[in-house]
């Protein structure tokens, strides 16, 4: 077996059979997005000529990518490089690298308390993969601004936002908002005229990636979006997005899109730009390169560590799980409380 195979982790529930065997194929299959970034890992690297295999259990050695929401358990084994996909979850205990939603996520500062104690891995991010087929937004709509959509889970937008009080303002506007839940249409822009994205007012949020906005750019329509770090961390000009912390700071972005034509025109066209980076093909490449250039690297390096410097490390990894799983036992089960999808 090569030292270089990458394990790709599947879970043994998914019928990959129906899945796609191409980065335009039909995303529609797939149950989550953590089933979806696992196969397009595959597709990219199987696409550049690596040697990549599907598994759906772990392996005995080589490297291993796997998305943090499919972790069940802890395997002790000195043999075996750890790729998470711990993005905007909690650390992957056994990971050597933790793949991150931002570029804040990279710090020693977004590190817990019990994360600094011990061997925190190495955190690296890289551009989020984003659903590889955007439709962009029907070019025969022309000027018309009326069709303002949230595309997601609505527990990620304020309350605020769900009130009737807001519909009822943005008519006033003569615009509509609607919000796009269904997995299969939040690709579709092709009838939006521009989305919002806050999922707290008056909250810095810092382990999110900027997906929304790459959307945004690749579906042709402008963007309004709360306080975010990895939004604040891709922008360039006031182009890019319209920042926006409140309900009132909502409706004076829209009036600004609906009646200067000339400055919705240019966030259009600079997202456009801004976006070209993040196409299927480009999104491959940027991918490919980091694993060639960062992840097999680091694999050999790990190779090289002595037996005792691994197990070293396994068994502080070890104890941090222990301690993780039982605090969140703790907060879940005793005190009963609900983990929120922002910090």
């Amino acid at each position: 077996m090569k030292k270089e195979r990458i394990y790709i982790y599947v879970d043994p529930c998914e019928d990959i059979d129906t899945y796609p065997d191409s980065l335009l194929g039909d995303m529609s299959v797939f149950k989550g997005f953590r089933f979806e970034v696992q196969w397009l890992f595959y597709l990219m690297l199987k696409g550049e000529g690596m040697d990549v295999q599907i598994f759906r259990d772990y392996p005995q050695e080589g490297i291993l990518v796997i998305h943090k929401g499919n972790v069940r358990r802890f395997v002790w084994n000195p043999n075996l490089f750890v790729v998470s996909g711990q993005w905007d979850y909690p650390r992957d205990d056994r990971g050597q690298v933790h793949l991150v939603s931002n570029i804040h996520k990279t710090t020693n500062a977004s590190l817990s308390w019990l994360d600094r104690l011990s061997f925190s891995g190495r955190q690296c991010y890289v551009p989020p993969v984003t659903h590889p087929v955007i439709i962009p937004r029907n070019a025969e709509l022309g000027n018309r601004f009326e069709n303002i959509a949230f595309i997601g889970d609505p527990r990620n937008l304020d309350e605020a936002f769900k009130e009737e009080s807001f519909r009822t303002q943005l008519q006033g506007l003569g615009l509509n908002f609607i919000i796009i839940s269904d997995p299969n249409l939040m690709a579709d822009f092709s009838d939006i005229d521009a989305v919002i994205a806050i999922r707290k007012t008056g909250k810095d949020i810092s382990n999110k990636p900027p997906t929304k906005l790459i959307n945004a750019w690749r579906g042709g329509v402008p963007a309004l979006l709360g306080r975010e770090l990895g939004f604040k961390e891709v922008r360039e000009s006031e182009y890019d997005y319209i920042e926006v912390d409140s309900v009132e700071d909502v409706l004076t972005g829209l009036s600004r899109l609906k009646n200067d034509t000339d400055f919705r025109s240019k966030v259009i066209a600079n997202g456009h730009q801004r976006a070209m980076p993040f196409s299927t093909e480009e999104q491959g490449k940027t991918w490919v390169a980091f694993f060639k250039q960062t992840v097999v690297p680091a694999y050999h390096d790990w190779e090289r560590r002595s037996f005792l410097s691994k197990q070293t490390f396994l068994l502080v990894r070890w104890f941090r799980y222990v301690i993780r799983v039982s605090l969140s036992h703790i907060w879940h089960q005793v005190l009963g409380r609900r983990s929120r999808d922002y910090t």
